[in-house]
Order: C-alpha cells, then structure tokens, then sequence
C-alpha cells in the first residue's frame, strides 16, 4: 500500500509560523540585532519560504565584513554576547 500525503492547505503549525503576530517577533529580533551591529550590515524578513517567515541580517561593507570575522559582531548581536 502507496501512503499519499495531500498538502491542500498548510496546518497549523504553518499557519501559525507566517502569522502577523511571529512575523512581528522575527521583526523586532532583527532590529534588535541590526541595532546592536551598527552599519554597514543590511537586514530582511519575509514569508517567502513554505512554511514559517524567516528574518536574516547581513555584512555589506568591507568593514563590516572584517569586524564579523575578526570579533564575531553577528553572532555576538544575536546571542547577546554570550
């Protein structure tokens, strides 16, 4: 016997992920971040993907670029400096 799963319309997990109310979470963690980084990072959040809306900060500048890899500026905006 063939198990055939119907993706017809998203649970509710789903449902849940790309609501207004986690979109506006994922919104305030990436000014949050995008606060504490400074400039020369750019930052989006979107609800491209299937299943839950995503927010992702990145490095534009140089600069930017070097004080990532040499301090680690991301990470440490994300977790808190922990």
């Amino acid at each position: 016997m063939k198990i055939v799963w119907e993706k017809s319309r998203p649970g509710p997990g789903t449902q849940i992920m790309r609501s207004p109310g986690v979109a506006a979470l994922v919104q305030a963690e990436v000014d949050r971040v995008m606060a504490a980084v400074g400039e020369g990072y750019e930052s989006d959040v979107s609800d491209v993907g299937r299943d839950r809306v995503r927010g992702a900060v990145w490095t534009v500048s140089p600069q930017a670029m070097r004080r990532t890899a040499r301090d680690g500026d991301l990470l440490n905006a994300l977790t808190g400096g922990m």
